[in-house]
């Protein structure tokens, strides 16, 4: 398994990003605390100069595992499900661009709150046939360009739509999505599953990407987690893709960076 970490290219209000700011910078910090790769987020897919990141990259001898976009859902309200068709379309546009962006970096494309929710006075059943639609249209585009866009189940707090491995799977399964996999993250699967350890063994064939948080989303090692179980059964179903530290910098970036890795090693990834 590989070492990767969330940074972000400007301020934003979703709280689980460990660097923020001088792209550059961030580079060489997650380089020299030994990850193998950074978790990308971008305010707007057009914003990266590609060929510059990857003579940083290439310099830094490390790799972008993923990258995302939330700004369109947490900061303007735009989400691939949402009731208004208008809305749905001026996402996808992102996401394709964002699919694009990706296929320079063999990144995938993680498909987590830009889904949306379930909106008051609309049925699961209609959210579903918006998503699906959304996801096959962007689906097209990823075939093109060899990218796989891997589905987050989050909790309950925040959204009511695909919460659990289980309900993801069953989506993907149902819409016949082939370059569409499981994000596995453990913060939110703390929440949802009745056993952590289940559930990764049950979505064996599905999961392709995998975020790491403890309990209290910090560092793995501040809280109350499992994660020599949670380990074990990634090794079980023969993961042996990224583990992205997705979680609060706390009590400051560098700290958290240095916890979670120490921590890792520990755990012999």
């Amino acid at each position: 398994m590989k070492k990767s970490i969330s940074v972000a290219t400007f301020p934003t209000k979703f709280g689980p990003l460990v660097f923020t700011g001088d792209l550059k910078e961030i580079i060489q910090k997650v380089s020299n605390l030994g990850y193998n790769g950074i978790e990308l987020f971008v305010k707007r897919p057009g914003e990266i100069n590609v060929k510059l990141l990857r003579q940083w990259l290439n310099s830094n001898k490390i790799c972008i595992s993923g990258i995302a976009a939330v700004a369109a859902f947490v900061e303007e309200g735009l989400s691939l499900s949402d009731p208004d068709k208008n809305i749905r379309n001026k996402h996808i546009e992102i996401i394709k661009r964002q699919i694009e962006l990706a296929s320079y970096f063999n990144a995938v494309v993680p498909i987590g709150l830009v889904r949306g929710r379930i909106k008051e006075g609309f049925s699961y059943e209609e959210t579903e046939e918006w998503f699906a639609e959304s996801l096959i249209e962007c689906e097209k585009v990823a075939k093109n360009f060899n990218v796989i866009m891997t589905l987050e189940p989050l909790n309950r707090y925040e959204t009511n739509f695909i919460n659990t491995l289980d309900e993801g799977k069953k989506f993907i399964k149902k819409i016949r999505l082939q370059n569409v996999k499981i994000l596995a993250d453990i913060f939110h699967m703390n929440i949802e599953e009745v056993s952590i350890s289940k559930a990764i063994i049950r979505a064996k064939n599905y999961i392709y990407h995998v975020h790491f948080a403890d309990s209290n989303r910090c560092a793995p090692g501040d809280g109350h987690l499992n994660f020599r179980e949670i380990v074990s059964s990634l090794v079980r179903i023969n993961y042996n893709g990224f583990v992205v530290m997705e979680m609060l910098p706390k009590p400051d970036s560098l700290t958290a960076a240095n916890r979670a890795i120490f921590y890792l090693k520990e755990l012999n990834i």
